[in-house]
């Protein structure tokens, strides 16, 4: 049984469901529809509000604890480039938690 959920992936099958025209063919928006059922059943997916505040929680845990961490940690074992990145990598997710924030405060 050919599984009908399934995007292209070899030019075989190509002209079969071709990706920029996915999501207007019955078929396919039948699988994105039981996919998102499965997700909510999951409790994968919520509202807009609860689903960013889980992001802002994810991405605060990584600026709070994770990032912040390790970064003490390679600088702790002389690993200064290491622990330039991951300070790096922290401020980078300050601006994701920033973010979510500010598009939680629009709704």
């Amino acid at each position: 049984m050919r599984n009908t959920c399934s995007m292209p992936s070899t030019p075989a099958n190509r002209d079969e469901t071709i990706l920029p025209t996915y999501s207007k063919q019955p078929r396919e928006r039948s699988c994105f529809e039981h996919f998102a059922e499965e997700a909510k059943l999951a409790e994968l997916v919520s509202d807009d509000a609860a689903n960013l505040r889980e992001a802002i929680g994810g991405e605060a845990y990584e600026v709070d604890t994770m990032y912040r961490t390790f970064a003490e940690q390679a600088q702790a074992a002389g690993d200064n480039a290491a622990a330039a990145r991951f300070t790096e990598v922290r401020q980078d997710e300050i601006q994701h938690r920033d973010a979510f924030t500010a598009a939680l405060n629009r709704l």
